[in-house]
């Protein structure tokens, strides 16, 4: 979550910045909370392999879907740290 808030604040909007923090923050929500019961339904049904396999497909969409996604933009590298 981290990284992704620190992507979100960096590449979006000043103006939208609030509200698609909020957004990630209720995604997260939602996730932990149907999440949970969702891979306790694969893994007794279907065993624990199955459980992993649908994380670790969904997360490899997510990972083509942010590289699609995420403009390319200019690193700011700044040396002063005060």
């Amino acid at each position: 979550m981290g990284v992704g808030m620190s992507l979100l604040i960096s590449l979006a909007p000043a103006a939208l910045r609030a509200r698609m923090i909020a957004t990630v923050i209720a995604a997260f929500s939602v996730v932990s909370i149907a999440g949970m019961p969702t891979m306790l339904f694969l893994s007794t049904h279907f065993g624990w392999y199955s459980a992993t396999r649908l994380i670790g497909l969904l997360c490899l969409i997510a990972l083509l879907l942010i590289a699609g996604f995420i403009p390319d933009a200019p690193r700011k590298i700044s040396l002063n740290h005060r």
